[in-house]
C-alpha cells in the first residue's frame, strides 16, 4: 500500500487552471485481504452489473445467445473501471453520506443485440443514498475530461468514471441535495489517468472537497486480479443462464435485482 499527496500541476496535460498548494490524497493497493477498497468495488460492481444482467435477458426475450455474441457484453462488462464514491457533508446540522457508484463507458454496453432497447438506466434501483453516476446530456460544468497527448482516440475520458461521479456529486451541490465542502473517499478498481486526477483537482477546487482515492493497483496486482476473477464469475453466471435450454421455469427477476442470488465472492 502507498500514499501519495498529488499536486496541481500534472505533465503531458493542457491544463488552463493554476497551480495550487492544495493537494488530495491518492492510496494504491497492491494486496487487499481485508477487502478496505475491493469490498467498496464489489459493491459498485453489482449495483451496474445486477442492472445490466437484467437488462439484456429483457433483450433476449427468452431466446438464446451465443457465446461469441454474449462475449461483446461480458467483456464490456469486466473492463470497464467501477467506483464507489462515499460524499460525506453536513446539512441543516446534521451529518450525511451518500455514496456515488460509477463505471466507466457507454452508458449502455455493446451488447451485439438488436437496437432500439429500453436504456439501461431504466433497471438501476437507487435510493436516497446510493445514487446512480453519469453525466446530463445538459450538464453545465467547468470540471471536463482532458485530452492527453499520447491518446488514440478523441475524447476518450469523456465517460470516465472519477468524471461521471464528480459531475453527478455537482449537480447534487447545485440543486442543495449535498452541500459543498464535504469528504469524497472514493474506492476504483484501477490506477487514475492524468486526465482523472485533474478532475479531481478541480472538485477540490470549485468546491472545497477534502478528497482521498484509494485503488486497486494495476492489471498485474494481486488485489486486481483477484477483482477480475470475481467479476468474471458472475458474467460466467449468466451466460450460464442465457445458454440454457429453457428458462421457462425461471420467475422474471425484479428490475436493478437480477442475479443477486448468483454472485459468486
Amino acid at each position: 500500500m502507498k500514499t501519495r499527496h498529488v499536486g496541481m500541476m500534472l505533465v503531458g496535460l493542457l491544463l488552463a487552471a493554476p497551480a495550487s498548494a492544495e493537494s488530495w490524497r491518492a492510496t494504491g493497493f497492491a494486496e487487499d485481504d481485508r477487502n478496505i477498497v475491493t469490498g467498496a468495488l464489489i459493491d459498485a460492481f453489482r449495483f451496474h452489473a445486477e442492472a445490466a444482467a437484467t437488462w439484456y435477458l429483457n433483450q433476449l426475450e427468452g431466446n438464446l445467445v451465443s457465446q461469441k455474441t454474449f462475449s461483446q457484453f461480458s467483456h464490456a462488462m469486466v473492463s470497464a473501471t467501477y467506483g464507489a464514491f462515499e460524499y460525506t457533508y453536513t446539512k441543516d446540522g446534521v451529518r450525511n453520506t451518500r455514496i456515488y457508484y460509477a463505471m466507466s463507458g457507454r452508458d449502455d454496453p455493446p451488447t451485439g443485440l438488436p437496437s432500439g432497447h429500453t436504456p439501461m438506466a431504466n433497471f438501476i434501483a437507487q435510493d436516497s443514498t446510493r445514487i446512480h453516476a453519469y453525466i446530463g446530456a445538459n450538464d453545465q460544468s467547468a470540471i471536463r475530461w482532458t485530452e492527453i497527448e499520447t491518446d488514440a482516440i478523441p475524447d476518450q475520458h469523456r465517460r470516465d468514471a472519477e468524471l461521471k461521479a464528480v459531475r453527478t456529486i455537482e449537480r447534487d451541490i447545485r440543486s442543495g441535495v449535498v452541500t459543498r465542502g464535504g469528504r469524497l473517499q472514493a474506492f476504483v478498481s484501477q490506477p487514475m489517468c492524468d486526465s482523472c486526477e485533474h478532475v479531481m483537482h478541480e472538485f477540490e477546487r470549485i468546491y472545497g472537497a477534502d478528497i482521498q482515492v484509494n485503488y486497486l493497483e494495476g492489471n498485474l496486482s494481486p488485489a486486481y486480479r483477484r477483482f477480475r476473477r470475481l467479476i468474471n464469475g458472475f458474467m460466467n453466471t449468466v451466460l450460464v443462464l442465457v445458454q440454457r435450454p429453457s428458462r421457462s421455469n425461471h420467475p422474471t427477476p425484479p428490475s436493478g435485482g437480477a442475479c443477486g442470488s448468483i454472485f459468486v465472492q
